[in-house]
Protein backbone atom coordinates (compact mmCIF):
# COMPACT_ATOMS: atom_id res chain seq x y z
CA UNK A 1 0.00 0.00 0.00
CA UNK A 2 2.46 2.14 1.04
CA UNK A 3 4.62 2.41 -2.15
CA UNK A 4 2.31 4.50 -4.04
CA UNK A 5 1.48 7.87 -3.78
CA UNK A 6 -1.96 7.21 -2.54
CA UNK A 7 -1.45 4.70 -0.24
CA UNK A 8 1.56 6.48 1.70
CA UNK A 9 -1.41 9.50 1.46
CA UNK A 10 -3.80 7.03 3.04
CA UNK A 11 -1.48 5.92 5.57
CA UNK A 12 -0.58 9.50 6.89
CA UNK A 13 -3.97 10.86 6.47
CA UNK A 14 -5.24 7.86 8.71
CA UNK A 15 -2.99 8.52 11.82
CA UNK A 16 -3.72 12.15 11.70
CA UNK A 17 -5.96 12.74 15.14
CA UNK A 18 -7.21 15.76 16.14
CA UNK A 19 -6.57 16.23 19.58
CA UNK A 20 -3.15 15.11 19.05
CA UNK A 21 -2.28 18.43 16.72
CA UNK A 22 -0.72 21.45 18.39
CA UNK A 23 -2.56 24.05 19.57
CA UNK A 24 -2.21 26.38 16.83
CA UNK A 25 -3.10 23.97 14.03
CA UNK A 26 -5.99 22.76 16.16
CA UNK A 27 -6.97 26.52 16.25
CA UNK A 28 -6.68 27.63 12.68
CA UNK A 29 -8.63 24.20 11.78
CA UNK A 30 -11.78 25.40 13.89
CA UNK A 31 -11.85 28.91 12.75
CA UNK A 32 -11.19 27.57 8.63
CA UNK A 33 -14.59 25.87 9.53
CA UNK A 34 -16.34 28.65 10.69
CA UNK A 35 -14.65 30.71 7.86
CA UNK A 36 -16.27 28.07 5.16
CA UNK A 37 -19.16 28.20 6.69
CA UNK A 38 -19.52 32.08 7.42
CA UNK A 39 -18.99 31.51 3.18
CA UNK A 40 -21.34 29.55 2.63
CA UNK A 41 -23.58 31.23 3.72
CA UNK A 42 -23.24 35.11 2.76
CA UNK A 43 -23.16 33.74 -0.80
CA UNK A 44 -25.69 31.08 -0.28
CA UNK A 45 -28.08 34.68 -0.34
CA UNK A 46 -27.44 35.39 -3.69
CA UNK A 47 -30.42 35.35 -5.92
CA UNK A 48 -28.41 32.96 -8.55
CA UNK A 49 -27.38 31.02 -5.70
CA UNK A 50 -30.87 30.28 -4.08
CA UNK A 51 -32.64 30.04 -7.37
CA UNK A 52 -30.04 26.74 -7.95
CA UNK A 53 -30.09 25.54 -4.55
CA UNK A 54 -34.12 25.17 -4.83
CA UNK A 55 -34.42 23.53 -8.14
CA UNK A 56 -31.31 21.20 -7.48
CA UNK A 57 -32.46 20.67 -3.75
CA UNK A 58 -34.55 17.71 -3.78
CA UNK A 59 -34.91 14.55 -1.67
CA UNK A 60 -35.46 13.57 1.67
CA UNK A 61 -32.64 13.00 3.49
CA UNK A 62 -30.67 13.93 6.68
CA UNK A 63 -28.17 16.61 5.63
CA UNK A 64 -29.05 19.84 5.67
CA UNK A 65 -29.80 22.50 2.75
CA UNK A 66 -28.67 25.28 4.65
CA UNK A 67 -30.95 28.23 3.83
CA UNK A 68 -34.06 26.00 3.22
CA UNK A 69 -34.58 24.37 6.67
CA UNK A 70 -34.79 20.80 5.63
CA UNK A 71 -32.81 17.56 4.83
CA UNK A 72 -32.01 15.98 1.76
CA UNK A 73 -29.57 13.45 0.85
CA UNK A 74 -25.34 13.90 1.42
CA UNK A 75 -24.75 14.51 -2.20
CA UNK A 76 -27.07 16.56 -2.36
CA UNK A 77 -26.38 18.87 0.35
CA UNK A 78 -22.64 19.17 -0.08
CA UNK A 79 -23.73 20.51 -3.77
CA UNK A 80 -26.18 23.21 -3.01
CA UNK A 81 -24.20 24.52 0.58
CA UNK A 82 -20.83 24.15 -2.12
CA UNK A 83 -22.38 26.67 -4.57
CA UNK A 84 -22.14 29.59 -2.57
CA UNK A 85 -18.64 29.27 -1.07
CA UNK A 86 -16.86 30.87 -3.55
CA UNK A 87 -18.99 32.56 -5.23
CA UNK A 88 -18.23 36.57 -3.54
CA UNK A 89 -14.34 35.38 -3.72
CA UNK A 90 -14.15 35.05 -0.13
CA UNK A 91 -13.47 31.53 -0.15
CA UNK A 92 -9.89 30.06 1.89
CA UNK A 93 -6.74 28.91 -0.03
CA UNK A 94 -3.15 27.90 0.28
CA UNK A 95 -0.95 29.82 -1.79
CA UNK A 96 1.72 27.05 -2.57
CA UNK A 97 -0.59 24.67 -3.74
CA UNK A 98 -2.75 27.08 -5.79
CA UNK A 99 -6.52 26.34 -4.63
CA UNK A 100 -9.01 26.37 -1.80
CA UNK A 101 -8.58 23.35 0.12
CA UNK A 102 -11.19 24.13 3.39
CA UNK A 103 -13.37 25.57 0.78
CA UNK A 104 -13.85 21.64 -0.35
CA UNK A 105 -13.74 19.77 2.59
CA UNK A 106 -16.45 21.48 4.99
CA UNK A 107 -19.49 20.99 2.86
CA UNK A 108 -18.72 17.55 2.76
CA UNK A 109 -17.83 16.85 5.84
CA UNK A 110 -20.80 18.44 7.44
CA UNK A 111 -23.26 16.35 4.53
CA UNK A 112 -21.75 13.32 5.79
CA UNK A 113 -21.22 13.76 9.29
CA UNK A 114 -24.88 14.78 9.41
CA UNK A 115 -25.84 12.07 7.86
CA UNK A 116 -23.15 9.24 9.77
CA UNK A 117 -24.10 10.96 13.26
CA UNK A 118 -20.47 11.69 13.71
CA UNK A 119 -19.04 13.98 16.89
CA UNK A 120 -16.47 16.62 16.85
CA UNK A 121 -13.36 14.60 17.21
CA UNK A 122 -13.82 12.32 14.35
CA UNK A 123 -15.32 15.67 12.33
CA UNK A 124 -12.06 17.84 12.70
CA UNK A 125 -9.85 14.70 12.35
CA UNK A 126 -11.16 14.02 8.76
CA UNK A 127 -11.03 17.59 8.33
CA UNK A 128 -7.31 18.09 9.33
CA UNK A 129 -6.66 14.93 7.37
CA UNK A 130 -7.84 16.00 3.81
CA UNK A 131 -6.21 19.31 3.98
CA UNK A 132 -3.15 17.91 4.77
CA UNK A 133 -3.78 15.70 1.29
CA UNK A 134 -4.88 17.43 -0.60
CA UNK A 135 -2.61 20.14 0.15
CA UNK A 136 0.61 18.36 -0.47
CA UNK A 137 -1.00 16.97 -3.98
CA UNK A 138 -1.78 20.64 -4.90
CA UNK A 139 1.91 21.67 -4.06
CA UNK A 140 2.85 18.41 -6.25
CA UNK A 141 1.13 19.76 -9.22
CA UNK A 142 3.03 22.78 -9.84
CA UNK A 143 -0.35 24.62 -10.69
CA UNK A 144 -3.06 23.69 -13.48
CA UNK A 145 -2.50 22.52 -17.48
CA UNK A 146 -3.51 25.53 -19.51
CA UNK A 147 -7.29 26.87 -19.25
CA UNK A 148 -7.94 24.72 -16.47
CA UNK A 149 -8.76 26.20 -13.11
CA UNK A 150 -7.80 24.74 -10.00
CA UNK A 151 -11.40 24.50 -8.37
CA UNK A 152 -12.81 20.73 -8.46
CA UNK A 153 -8.82 19.35 -9.01
CA UNK A 154 -6.50 18.56 -6.07
CA UNK A 155 -8.88 19.87 -3.82
CA UNK A 156 -11.48 17.44 -4.67
CA UNK A 157 -9.13 14.14 -3.79
CA UNK A 158 -8.86 16.03 -0.73
CA UNK A 159 -12.43 16.28 0.58
CA UNK A 160 -12.69 12.72 -0.92
CA UNK A 161 -9.82 11.55 2.20
CA UNK A 162 -11.63 13.33 4.53
CA UNK A 163 -14.92 11.88 3.27
CA UNK A 164 -13.45 8.34 3.90
CA UNK A 165 -12.05 9.30 6.50
CA UNK A 166 -15.12 10.49 8.76
CA UNK A 167 -16.88 7.49 7.28
CA UNK A 168 -14.11 4.72 8.40
CA UNK A 169 -13.13 6.09 10.89
CA UNK A 170 -9.46 6.91 10.23
CA UNK A 171 -9.41 2.98 8.30
CA UNK A 172 -6.54 3.64 5.68
CA UNK A 173 -6.94 0.90 2.99
CA UNK A 174 -10.61 3.12 2.21
CA UNK A 175 -9.09 6.45 2.47
CA UNK A 176 -6.64 4.46 -0.36
CA UNK A 177 -9.82 3.49 -2.32
CA UNK A 178 -11.00 6.85 -1.94
CA UNK A 179 -7.98 8.76 -3.30
CA UNK A 180 -7.43 6.19 -6.13
CA UNK A 181 -11.45 6.48 -7.03
CA UNK A 182 -11.09 10.75 -7.04
CA UNK A 183 -7.89 10.31 -9.02
CA UNK A 184 -9.23 8.16 -11.84
CA UNK A 185 -11.69 10.85 -12.76
CA UNK A 186 -10.28 14.17 -13.01
CA UNK A 187 -12.11 17.79 -13.35
CA UNK A 188 -11.19 20.39 -15.43
CA UNK A 189 -12.94 23.69 -14.72
CA UNK A 190 -12.73 26.20 -17.65
CA UNK A 191 -10.52 29.10 -16.57
CA UNK A 192 -12.08 32.05 -18.49
CA UNK A 193 -15.21 31.00 -16.97
CA UNK A 194 -14.20 32.16 -13.80
CA UNK A 195 -11.85 34.36 -14.13
CA UNK A 196 -14.55 36.30 -16.86
CA UNK A 197 -16.91 36.03 -13.47
CA UNK A 198 -19.05 34.13 -15.17
CA UNK A 199 -21.96 32.62 -12.73
CA UNK A 200 -21.41 29.35 -13.50
CA UNK A 201 -17.86 29.07 -11.92
CA UNK A 202 -20.34 28.53 -8.90
CA UNK A 203 -21.08 25.11 -9.94
CA UNK A 204 -17.15 24.19 -10.28
CA UNK A 205 -16.93 23.89 -6.04
CA UNK A 206 -20.31 22.47 -5.80
CA UNK A 207 -19.72 19.66 -8.55
CA UNK A 208 -16.04 18.92 -7.40
CA UNK A 209 -18.01 18.71 -3.08
CA UNK A 210 -20.64 16.21 -4.86
CA UNK A 211 -17.93 14.07 -6.69
CA UNK A 212 -15.98 13.62 -2.86
CA UNK A 213 -18.96 12.19 -1.59
CA UNK A 214 -19.62 9.59 -3.79
CA UNK A 215 -15.60 8.71 -4.36
CA UNK A 216 -16.01 8.57 -0.14
CA UNK A 217 -19.55 6.31 -0.70
CA UNK A 218 -17.67 4.10 -3.13
CA UNK A 219 -14.59 3.83 -1.08
CA UNK A 220 -16.31 2.37 1.65
CA UNK A 221 -18.47 0.33 -0.39
CA UNK A 222 -15.63 -1.02 -1.30
CA UNK A 223 -14.82 -0.04 -5.50
CA UNK A 224 -11.42 0.57 -5.93
CA UNK A 225 -9.21 2.03 -9.02
CA UNK A 226 -5.86 1.53 -10.00
CA UNK A 227 -2.92 1.38 -7.35
CA UNK A 228 -0.81 4.05 -9.35
CA UNK A 229 -3.62 5.91 -10.51
CA UNK A 230 -2.27 9.43 -8.74
CA UNK A 231 0.94 9.42 -10.68
CA UNK A 232 0.44 7.73 -13.54
CA UNK A 233 -3.02 9.51 -14.76
CA UNK A 234 -4.28 12.21 -12.20
CA UNK A 235 -0.92 14.12 -11.82
CA UNK A 236 -0.29 13.81 -16.02
CA UNK A 237 -3.53 15.10 -16.39
CA UNK A 238 -4.59 17.62 -14.04
CA UNK A 239 -0.85 19.57 -13.28
CA UNK A 240 1.10 21.58 -14.89
CA UNK A 241 4.40 20.70 -13.89
CA UNK A 242 3.92 18.05 -11.40
CA UNK A 243 6.61 16.43 -9.18
CA UNK A 244 5.57 13.81 -6.83
CA UNK A 245 8.88 13.87 -4.72
CA UNK A 246 7.13 16.91 -2.72
CA UNK A 247 4.81 14.40 -1.47
CA UNK A 248 7.21 11.73 -0.54
CA UNK A 249 9.53 14.68 1.17
CA UNK A 250 6.67 16.09 2.84
CA UNK A 251 6.62 12.67 5.41
CA UNK A 252 8.83 12.02 7.83
CA UNK A 253 10.32 8.63 8.45
CA UNK A 254 7.53 7.20 10.35
CA UNK A 255 5.21 8.54 7.61
CA UNK A 256 3.27 11.02 9.05
CA UNK A 257 3.11 14.79 8.04
CA UNK A 258 6.61 16.75 8.72
CA UNK A 259 4.63 19.21 9.30
CA UNK A 260 0.93 21.10 9.55
CA UNK A 261 0.73 22.74 5.98
CA UNK A 262 -3.06 23.84 7.35
CA UNK A 263 -0.86 26.67 9.10
CA UNK A 264 0.41 27.84 5.25
CA UNK A 265 -3.10 28.56 4.29
CA UNK A 266 -4.98 32.02 3.76
CA UNK A 267 -8.09 33.48 4.12
CA UNK A 268 -9.69 36.38 2.48
CA UNK A 269 -10.58 39.45 4.02
CA UNK A 270 -11.20 41.03 0.41
CA UNK A 271 -13.78 39.84 -1.81
CA UNK A 272 -11.45 39.71 -4.95
CA UNK A 273 -9.74 36.90 -6.44
CA UNK A 274 -6.24 35.96 -4.60
CA UNK A 275 -4.19 37.14 -7.06
CA UNK A 276 -5.06 40.91 -6.54
CA UNK A 277 -4.65 40.67 -2.74
CA UNK A 278 -1.62 42.49 -2.73
CA UNK A 279 -2.41 45.34 -4.62
CA UNK A 280 -6.05 45.72 -2.51
CA UNK A 281 -3.64 45.88 0.65
CA UNK A 282 -1.09 48.46 -1.23
CA UNK A 283 -3.88 50.32 -1.75
CA UNK A 284 -5.52 50.21 1.42
CA UNK A 285 -2.02 50.61 3.09
CA UNK A 286 -2.56 54.26 1.45
CA UNK A 287 -5.26 55.48 3.76
CA UNK A 288 -2.22 55.68 6.23
CA UNK A 289 -1.02 59.05 4.45
CA UNK A 290 -4.16 60.41 4.77
CA UNK A 291 -7.89 59.94 3.01
CA UNK A 292 -7.41 60.01 -0.93
CA UNK A 293 -10.09 62.16 -2.87
CA UNK A 294 -10.64 60.56 -6.27
CA UNK A 295 -10.99 63.34 -7.78
CA UNK A 296 -7.94 64.72 -6.77
CA UNK A 297 -6.01 61.72 -8.79
CA UNK A 298 -4.67 62.05 -12.00
CA UNK A 299 -3.69 58.44 -12.32
CA UNK A 300 -2.77 55.04 -10.95
CA UNK A 301 -0.12 52.72 -11.82
CA UNK A 302 -0.34 49.18 -10.57
CA UNK A 303 2.90 47.03 -10.79
CA UNK A 304 2.89 43.39 -9.84
CA UNK A 305 3.89 39.84 -11.03
CA UNK A 306 2.26 38.61 -14.69
CA UNK A 307 -0.26 36.19 -13.08
CA UNK A 308 -1.98 39.25 -11.49
CA UNK A 309 -1.32 41.71 -14.16
CA UNK A 310 -3.38 39.25 -16.53
CA UNK A 311 -6.44 41.06 -14.22
CA UNK A 312 -6.63 43.85 -16.37
CA UNK A 313 -10.06 44.79 -16.79
CA UNK A 314 -11.05 48.44 -16.32
CA UNK A 315 -14.94 48.30 -17.26
CA UNK A 316 -16.07 45.45 -15.42
CA UNK A 317 -20.14 44.93 -15.77
CA UNK A 318 -21.56 43.81 -12.59
CA UNK A 319 -20.21 42.28 -9.09
CA UNK A 320 -18.70 39.31 -10.30
CA UNK A 321 -16.34 40.95 -13.11
CA UNK A 322 -15.20 43.42 -10.84
CA UNK A 323 -14.06 40.46 -8.49
CA UNK A 324 -11.12 40.06 -10.66
CA UNK A 325 -10.49 43.07 -12.26
CA UNK A 326 -7.48 44.88 -10.55
CA UNK A 327 -8.15 48.44 -11.73
CA UNK A 328 -11.68 48.00 -10.01
CA UNK A 329 -11.14 46.24 -7.01
CA UNK A 330 -7.50 49.00 -6.23
CA UNK A 331 -9.34 51.65 -7.75
CA UNK A 332 -12.56 50.80 -5.00
CA UNK A 333 -9.85 50.54 -2.20
CA UNK A 334 -8.34 53.92 -2.83
CA UNK A 335 -12.19 55.39 -3.08
CA UNK A 336 -13.14 53.89 -0.14
CA UNK A 337 -10.79 53.64 2.24
CA UNK A 338 -11.53 49.69 2.21
CA UNK A 339 -12.81 46.44 0.28
CA UNK A 340 -14.62 44.45 2.40
CA UNK A 341 -17.67 42.06 1.67
CA UNK A 342 -20.08 45.42 1.71
CA UNK A 343 -18.17 46.50 -1.26
CA UNK A 344 -19.80 45.28 -4.57
CA UNK A 345 -23.48 44.65 -4.26
CA UNK A 346 -24.71 41.50 -6.05
CA UNK A 347 -25.59 42.26 -9.82
CA UNK A 348 -24.17 45.93 -10.65
CA UNK A 349 -20.68 47.92 -9.75
CA UNK A 350 -23.00 50.47 -7.37
CA UNK A 351 -19.56 52.76 -6.29
CA UNK A 352 -19.54 55.47 -9.75
CA UNK A 353 -16.48 56.52 -7.93
CA UNK A 354 -14.53 53.42 -7.69
CA UNK A 355 -15.84 52.78 -11.98
CA UNK A 356 -14.80 56.45 -13.24
CA UNK A 357 -11.54 56.12 -11.21
CA UNK A 358 -10.45 52.44 -12.58
CA UNK A 359 -10.20 53.92 -15.74
CA UNK A 360 -7.46 55.70 -14.81
CA UNK A 361 -5.76 52.58 -13.74
CA UNK A 362 -2.94 51.35 -15.39
CA UNK A 363 -1.82 47.80 -14.69
CA UNK A 364 1.91 46.65 -15.42
CA UNK A 365 3.69 43.58 -15.36
CA UNK A 366 7.03 43.63 -13.92
CA UNK A 367 9.14 41.15 -14.32
CA UNK A 368 11.73 41.41 -11.16
CA UNK A 369 8.11 40.47 -9.38
CA UNK A 370 7.74 37.03 -10.99
CA UNK A 371 10.16 35.64 -8.73
CA UNK A 372 7.95 36.83 -5.79
CA UNK A 373 5.30 34.59 -6.05
CA UNK A 374 4.07 32.07 -5.30
CA UNK A 375 6.49 32.94 -2.13
CA UNK A 376 4.11 36.01 -1.91
CA UNK A 377 1.49 38.46 -4.15
CA UNK A 378 4.05 41.48 -4.65
CA UNK A 379 2.62 44.56 -5.69
CA UNK A 380 3.48 48.41 -6.02
CA UNK A 381 0.32 50.66 -6.31
CA UNK A 382 1.68 54.65 -7.04
CA UNK A 383 -1.58 57.12 -6.84
CA UNK A 384 -0.18 60.62 -9.02
CA UNK A 385 -2.24 63.60 -7.90
CA UNK A 386 -2.79 66.42 -9.89
CA UNK A 387 -1.26 68.61 -7.47
CA UNK A 388 1.78 66.84 -8.66
CA UNK A 389 2.43 64.93 -5.29
CA UNK A 390 3.11 60.83 -5.66
CA UNK A 391 1.85 58.29 -3.22
CA UNK A 392 3.21 54.90 -2.97
CA UNK A 393 1.71 51.77 -1.76
CA UNK A 394 3.81 48.08 -1.56
CA UNK A 395 3.08 44.99 -0.69
CA UNK A 396 3.55 41.14 -0.53
CA UNK A 397 2.01 39.05 1.76
CA UNK A 398 -1.46 39.90 1.58
CA UNK A 399 -3.18 39.86 4.91
CA UNK A 400 -4.94 37.07 6.14
CA UNK A 401 -2.13 34.84 4.68
CA UNK A 402 0.22 32.24 6.53
CA UNK A 403 1.09 31.64 10.16
CA UNK A 404 0.10 35.08 11.98
CA UNK A 405 -3.25 35.98 9.52
CA UNK A 406 -5.38 34.67 12.80
CA UNK A 407 -3.30 37.22 14.61
CA UNK A 408 -5.37 40.26 12.39
CA UNK A 409 -8.46 41.43 14.01
CA UNK A 410 -10.51 42.23 10.59
CA UNK A 411 -9.49 38.26 10.13
CA UNK A 412 -10.22 37.16 13.18
CA UNK A 413 -13.87 38.85 13.08
CA UNK A 414 -14.32 38.06 9.24
CA UNK A 415 -16.83 34.44 9.95
CA UNK A 416 -19.23 36.43 12.66
CA UNK A 417 -19.30 39.91 10.60
CA UNK A 418 -20.18 37.77 7.49
CA UNK A 419 -22.78 35.79 9.02
CA UNK A 420 -24.21 38.52 11.28
CA UNK A 421 -24.98 40.13 7.99
CA UNK A 422 -26.67 37.57 6.98
CA UNK A 423 -28.98 35.47 9.74
CA UNK A 424 -28.38 38.43 12.65
CA UNK A 425 -26.19 38.83 15.31
CA UNK A 426 -28.09 36.09 17.63
CA UNK A 427 -27.82 33.32 15.14
CA UNK A 428 -24.04 34.50 14.25
CA UNK A 429 -23.24 33.96 17.79
CA UNK A 430 -24.93 30.58 17.86
CA UNK A 431 -23.37 29.21 15.00
CA UNK A 432 -19.84 30.19 15.75
CA UNK A 433 -20.93 28.34 19.39
CA UNK A 434 -21.36 25.20 17.81
CA UNK A 435 -18.66 25.41 15.52
CA UNK A 436 -16.45 25.70 19.07
CA UNK A 437 -18.13 22.95 20.38
CA UNK A 438 -17.33 20.59 17.83
CA UNK A 439 -14.22 21.66 18.12
CA UNK A 440 -13.80 20.19 21.74
CA UNK A 441 -15.51 16.76 20.88
CA UNK A 442 -19.14 18.03 20.77
CA UNK A 443 -21.81 16.61 18.08
CA UNK A 444 -22.44 17.64 14.85
CA UNK A 445 -26.63 17.70 15.67
CA UNK A 446 -26.32 20.77 17.61
CA UNK A 447 -24.68 22.74 14.63
CA UNK A 448 -26.85 21.14 12.57
CA UNK A 449 -30.21 22.17 14.57
CA UNK A 450 -28.71 25.77 14.42
CA UNK A 451 -28.23 25.33 10.41
CA UNK A 452 -31.72 24.30 10.25
CA UNK A 453 -32.90 27.62 12.01
CA UNK A 454 -30.66 29.64 8.64
CA UNK A 455 -33.15 31.05 6.13
CA UNK A 456 -31.58 32.58 2.39
CA UNK A 457 -33.40 34.30 -0.32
Amino acid sequence: MAGTLAGILAEAAARTRFDEAPAEVRERVEFLVADVLATAISGGARRDVTAMRRIAGTGDGAATLIGEGRGVPAATAAYCNALGVAAEQLQDGHRLAKGHPASHLVPVLLALGEESGAGGEAFMSAMLAGYEAGVRIGIATGGTPPGVHDIGTWALVGAAVAGAHLLSGGKAAVIQSAIRIAGASPQAFDTETVFAGRSASHLALASACQSAVMASYAAVAGFDAEEDVIERHWLVHSAANYDSSAIRSSLDTNGSWKEYLVLGGYVKIHPACAHLHGAIDAAVSLGDQGRIDPREIDNVVVSTYAGAAAFDDREPGDDLRARFSLPYVVASALANGRLDENSLPEGAIGDEAAAELAKRVRVSATPEMDSGYPAGRPAKVEVHLFSGRTLLGEWSLPRGDGTRALLDPEVRSKPRRLLAGKVGEQSADRLLAEVSGLARGGVLALLSAELRRVRLG
